[in-house]
């Protein structure tokens, strides 16, 4: 018997399907133009800024697709990924604004107020109950068995 995912499990792995793709195209391409024009913005740290954000962003392209499919490792990995995200996002605004970008700090605000509501989503009892499976007449969480 196969569990049908809510409407707020099915966007939000839409949008980390779409957010990941567009995270690694855009990273990708700034990495690509940094070769080719062979600057080295600010020496090797933009290029270090840049690998730190694709390692972040680009597993949403896996973990949109296992979001759709309810599992629960992707679901788990999510929160994680995430948690890193707003930690970086943090610690990056304090950082930028103790040395004088202002601006971050509503920019900070904002992501927060994106994210921090896909945490509470997906650790929601109601929503973790969508990522087990139904096997005979025992409920289970989805992976691999022992047998």
């Amino acid at each position: 018997m196969e569990k049908k995912r809510s409407v707020g499990v099915t966007i939000f792995g839409w949008l980390g399907i779409i957010a990941g793709s567009l995270a690694t195209i855009l990273l990708l391409s700034v990495f690509i133009w940094d070769h080719i024009v062979g600057g080295g913005l600010v020496g090797g740290l933009y290029l270090m800024a840049t690998g730190i954000l694709f390692l972040l962003f680009f597993p949403f392209l896996f973990l949109g697709i296992g979001l759709l499919k309810l599992k629960p490792l992707a679901r788990i990995i999510s929160v994680i990924d995430i948690s890193l995200i707003l930690l970086l996002v943090w610690a990056g605004t304090g950082y930028s604004i103790f040395y004088g970008a202002e601006f971050l700090g509503p920019l900070a605000v904002l992501i927060s107020l994106l994210l921090v509501p896909l945490i509470i989503f997906l650790t929601h009892p109601k929503v973790m109950e969508q990522f087990k499976q139904v096997v005979g007449n025992n409920i289970r969480e989805k992976g691999p068995t022992p047998f």
